[in-house]
């Protein structure tokens, strides 16, 4: 928010825009945090303990019993800064139809469902290696990039993201 005190637009995004996918972004990591994340990333250790099993024997589809098995509920004092975030963007957006709002909530869906998807992938890594913190990070490292488009990296991290991990949903 402070870069724009010396700039209009960073890459052709304006400041509303930015604040708009920054929170969008944030919304959707922190939905993940709170619900997902915890679940997948101690899949490794029940696994290696043995306790997963007694999961698959339960009457519950273990893929919901692994994402909602651990609520962080720290992460919930988040959700309204998160919100309060999204609120200003939209605010300085401005001209927001009923249409525009409906596909928003529907690509923020999409949003969340393609970071499940990157939570299964890894936890179904975790059934074929030893060791997956660092992939974990790698996704929390990520998920921090992607707060801000990909427009305003250059070069290399640029051909990264557009042409490696966005083409092939990395």
């Amino acid at each position: 928010y402070s870069l724009f005190h010396f700039t209009e637009s960073i890459a052709g995004f304006s400041k509303g825009q930015m604040v708009l996918l920054y929170a969008t972004m944030n919304l959707i990591d922190v939905v993940v945090q709170v619900f997902f994340y915890r679940g997948f990333q101690n899949l490794q250790h029940e696994v290696r303990k043995g306790d997963f099993d007694f999961a698959l024997t339960k009457p519950v589809n273990p893929i919901a019993l692994v994402a909602f098995r651990y609520v962080d509920l720290m992460d919930i004092v988040t959700v309204p800064f998160s919100l309060g975030i999204l609120i200003l963007g939209i605010s300085l957006i401005g001209g927001v139809t009923f249409v525009n709002v409906v596909l928003y909530i529907l690509l923020t869906i999409n949003g969340l469902a393609v970071v499940l998807g990157l939570c299964l992938i890894f936890g179904g890594l975790t059934f074929y290696t030893t060791q997956m913190e660092n992939i974990w990070m790698f996704y929390r490292y990520g998920m921090q990039m992607a707060r801000f488009p990909v427009d305003i990296y250059s070069g290399f991290f640029r051909f990264i993201f557009t042409f490696i991990l966005l083409k092939y949903d990395i």
